[in-house]
């Protein structure tokens, strides 16, 4: 995937509550737990529904590497560029200002976003 970039969390893993995930992953789980692996995070253990919008589903993931952060994932059935592209730019540019100035305002680290593999939908 051409847009390999990174989300992250603000929560400690040891102030967390962990919920495993069920044996039947979902198309999403699937899709960006093949991501993790070969990014290094290793498998998902949690993967928790965060909410919707008319366009859009939310969800947080816990991994198994005790090093890497929460990730709070957007997932939409349509494209990469008509969803997320623009969003992961503005904030990839934005977290790099926010790195100047550490008393300023927190923006989240982009991890990743691109197209399902399948083309069934997108993810950031």
């Amino acid at each position: 995937n051409r847009h390999m970039q990174h989300p992250i969390s603000t929560t400690p893993r040891s102030l967390k509550t962990t919920t495993r995930m069920s044996s039947t992953a979902s198309p999403l789980d699937t899709e960006i737990a093949n991501y993790f692996s070969s990014a290094g995070h290793g498998t998902i253990t949690s993967s928790q529904p965060m909410g919707s919008s008319g366009w859009a589903s939310f969800r947080r993931i816990e991994t198994s590497n005790p090093t890497s952060p929460d990730f709070f994932i957007k997932s939409s059935s349509r494209s990469c560029a008509q969803m997320f592209e623009g969003e992961a730019m503005g904030l990839t540019a934005m977290h790099e200002c926010s790195k100047i100035d550490e008393d300023g305002l927190f923006i989240p680290q982009v991890f990743h976003y691109g197209d399902f593999e399948n083309g069934g939908g997108s993810v950031l």
